[in-house]
């Protein structure tokens, strides 16, 4: 039984600091959180960590109290008509609607938080997308459709599992979101409806949904729907998440804790000194072969990890104008000179010409990576040339 606190937020939009892991992994960077905690309560959750910014709780509770913040639309709309309309500290970019929870879990209906943020954009014309695992978003199909018409409107699903799967797996993963069928029949109606969507096939999760019969079957699935894009990724495991996450373990199979830990701390790394994931090897092979189904099934594919090479599109393209670059892009950019050495300078008239998001502190953040040589760690087949008083990298082709 979910326990409900109202409370009032004194500012929504929240602009993500620019570091390592923020310019290799978002091409979003403003957030806007109607509710904090999730009563999906999945059991690989990342973003338990926000209750410890939350009074009285513990991230432990993350799925059962939930904070509402009432206010939310009204906050929204204080600051875009100040810092867009009248002061333009805003220019046109995405806002992810629910980072650290999804706006369309069951509360959502009494609330209608996510609703009136969604008319908000619409009325100020500024561009949104979210993610989520509801089928409540089909209540807002009106207002997905007037904000698509604009080219203001993006929609993700995070799909993890097959409609086949055991549903004890089910249960024990995402125990209170809706089924797999739901949520493709969902899908199909935004795709059928010309709004641009994606799906977020991540975490699959080791020893559970990431087993091949169950990835190949999901796909195959996604692809019936009509959706072009897929974005894949295998579970992380956060020092935090790891805890809550074995303590579920406990109660499931405990025999499985044993393998985990072989898994993601003996044999895995921890990437970008964050969380844990399975070995290059492991994830490689898994991404490969995610990768030859996505296009036998005529999708797109991308991945985490920096496996840019196995990239078959670029998922968020379909943000088109008002999105930031991503690590995958910075790739691109030094790929396309077919081997020629690229310096900053090169590299920032490039993104100037396809990105209009481009801030002050994100070409500063750029830079400092780039000089310190950490903008392409892990990445093999981008290589550091010293010349003269200046760094560039150039691409080579790495047989990985």
């Amino acid at each position: 039984m979910a326990n409900f606190i109202e409370t009032q937020c004194k500012t929504f939009l929240n602009r993500l600091s620019e570091n390592m892991f923020t310019i290799r992994t978002y091409s979003v960077r403003l957030s806007g959180n109607p509710y904090s905690g999730c009563q999906f309560d999945c059991a690989y959750c990342y973003a338990a960590y926000a209750h410890k910014f939350n009074p009285n709780v513990t991230p432990e509770e993350f799925g059962h109290t939930i904070f509402v913040n009432v206010n939310a639309p009204d906050v929204l709309a204080s600051e875009l008509q100040r810092d867009y309309v009248n002061q333009r500290k805003l220019i046109r970019e995405y806002v992810a609607l629910g980072t650290i929870t999804d706006g369309y879990q069951p509360i959502e209906r009494r609330y209608e938080l996510t609703r009136r943020c969604l008319q908000t954009f619409l009325q100020y014309e500024f561009p949104v997308t979210t993610l989520t695992k509801s089928n409540l978003c089909l209540r807002d199909l009106d207002l997905w459709q007037l904000l698509s018409e604009k080219g203001l409107a993006v929609i993700g699903f995070t799909i993890t599992r097959p409609t086949t799967i055991h549903c004890d797996i089910k249960h024990f993963l995402e125990p209170n979101s809706p089924s797999t069928q739901i949520m493709l029949d969902t899908l199909r109606q935004f795709v059928n409806a010309g709004i641009k969507t994606f799906v977020f096939m991540d975490p699959v999760v080791p020893f559970m949904s990431a087993e091949r019969e169950n990835v190949a079957q999901l796909i195959r699935e996604v692809a019936a729907t009509g959706n072009k894009k897929i974005f894949f990724g295998v579970l992380k495991l956060s020092p935090l998440t790891w805890e809550l996450f074995k303590r579920r373990l406990m109660q499931y199979d405990t025999a499985l804790i044993s393998q985990f830990e072989e898994l993601y701390l003996r044999d895995g790394i921890k990437e970008f000194d964050r969380s844990w994931v399975p070995s290059y090897e492991y994830r490689r092979d898994l991404y490969k072969f995610v990768r030859d189904q996505c296009q036998a099934s005529g999708m797109g594919f991308s991945c985490e990890g920096g496996f840019y090479d196995l990239w078959l599109d670029d998922w968020a393209s379909i943000e088109g104008l008002y999105r930031h670059p991503s690590g995958y892009n910075l790739w691109e950019i030094i790929r396309s000179r077919d081997g020629e050495l690229v310096t900053l300078a090169q590299l920032n008239r490039e993104l100037e010409v396809r990105f209009n998001t481009l801030t002050k502190a994100y070409l500063l953040q750029l830079g400092a990576l780039w000089y310190e040589r950490r903008l392409f760690f892990e990445l093999p087949d981008i290589t550091p040339t010293q010349v003269g008083g200046d760094l560039a990298y150039s691409y080579v082709a790495h047989e990985r």
